[in-house]
């Protein structure tokens, strides 16, 4: 019996806990468990998950080693097993893992786990902030090399990751293309675990497309219905991201809303020690406050990305440093549209401001949009926001 194997038997005596009853925790036969541990066999990476899950609950790191500790010890299915760890260990933050993964890939004899290794690394790149736009020219060269039912999965991680930028870049429109053809692919997928992971993953990814098309009422529909979706059982840091979906959805209409959900997904995400996330739903958090004009004074100017120090510049009054970072960044590429707005809030310019809500409807960004169109509907040009609260 291995480490891995001995440990988990160990808690189950130490606890008194028979193999019938998690097996029961993670949706198995209880044989699968007990063969698992008494003999040769193996269970899915889908299935220790859940276990570690239950076993070890809220131990980020203890999880992480023991997921390293099972892929390391593989010797059957170790190709799906490695996708699949692929699909948990991104949704979960399981950084460790991630790294563990794209170190065996490049190193790995099967060529095809090699071609996977610059794709996980792009996933994780992203993690640090890596530049969108050279990724996507990145990920449009890997494209033209994939053809095949038999590369489907790697097609499909491509062009979600596409998507991701281009939700980051506002760039809702272009979006359907690359839906389209993840349709068709993940047809080819044999395996259900793979094939569960990316249809939930997609499904989330859908459900933001929706609410930056400000269809916030099928958004809220998908939302409610992925909370209660199996993966959730085993992918606690997703629950964090439901949380600050919903609390971005009601930016515009409901102060105490927006601020609980988006509060509730920052702590999720301090726990798990997801950074990125963490730091999208604190600028969406200050950004609130922002439109708002609430707890200004509780905002750290200095955690803030570009749009929203900006804003937090021109509710301060202090419009030259706003400038200055507005010529910055027009200087270093085009202003998106939301910067446009601040451009021509600062220059008491309508027709700038008209046009960032051009920009934002050719991009199909109609949530977005609405910033722009407050400040244009004021007419005279003032810093100020009128918002009628939805009642709570």
């Amino acid at each position: 019996m291995n480490f891995v194997k001995k440990s988990i038997d160990d808690y189950l005596s130490e606890r008194k806990m028979s193999y019938e009853e998690l097996a029961s925790m993670v949706d198995v036969a209880q044989t699968t468990i007990s063969n698992w541990i008494n003999s040769d066999s193996e269970i899915s990476i889908t299935t220790f998950c859940k276990i570690v899950q239950k076993i070890f609950p809220e131990q980020k790191q203890l999880q992480e080693e023991y997921i390293i500790d099972y892929l390391s010890g593989l010797k059957n299915r170790k190709v799906i097993n490695i996708k699949i760890a692929f699909l948990i260990s991104y949704l979960n933050r399981y950084r460790k893992v991630l790294d563990y993964l794209i170190r065996n890939c490049k190193e790995d004899k099967e060529s095809c786990l090699k071609n996977y290794a610059k794709l996980f690394e792009l996933y994780s790149e992203r993690l640090d902030n890596a530049d969108n736009r050279e990724q996507f020219l990145e990920l449009e060269t890997m494209s033209v090399t994939l053809t095949g039912k038999k590369q489907a999965d790697a097609s499909i991680l491509i062009d979600i990751l596409k998507m991701l930028i281009l939700l980051d870049l506002s760039e809702v429109s272009l979006i359907r293309n690359y839906r389209n053809r993840i349709n068709t692919n993940i047809n080819h997928l044999t395996n259900t675990d793979q094939k569960e992971l990316i249809e939930f993953w997609l499904a989330e990814i859908d459900s933001y497309q929706l609410l930056r098309e400000d269809k916030l009422t099928e958004f809220r529909k998908i939302n409610s219905n992925l909370k209660v979706n199996p993966v959730m059982k085993y992918l606690p840091t997703l629950h964090g991201v439901l949380e600050s979906r919903n609390g971005e959805s009601y930016i515009f209409t409901n102060y105490k809303k927006s601020f609980d959900h988006t509060t509730r997904a920052i702590k999720i995400f301090e726990k798990w020690q997801d950074e990125f996330r963490y730091q999208i739903a604190s600028n969406n958090l200050s950004f609130l406050k922002l439109v708002w004009e609430r707890d200004i004074n509780t905002i750290d100017v200095d955690c803030l990305n570009t749009e929203e120090k900006v804003l937090y510049f021109i509710k301060m009054e202090k419009e030259d440093l706003a400038m200055s970072l507005l010529n910055q960044a027009e200087n270093d590429g085009e202003l998106t549209p939301l910067m446009t707005c601040f451009k021509g809030m600062l220059t008491k310019n309508r027709e700038l401001i008209r046009q960032s809500i051009n920009m934002f409807i050719q991009k199909n960004d109609r949530f977005f949009v609405k910033f722009a169109e407050m400040i244009y509907n004021r007419g005279d040009n003032s810093y100020v926001i009128n918002i009628k609260e939805e009642s709570i």
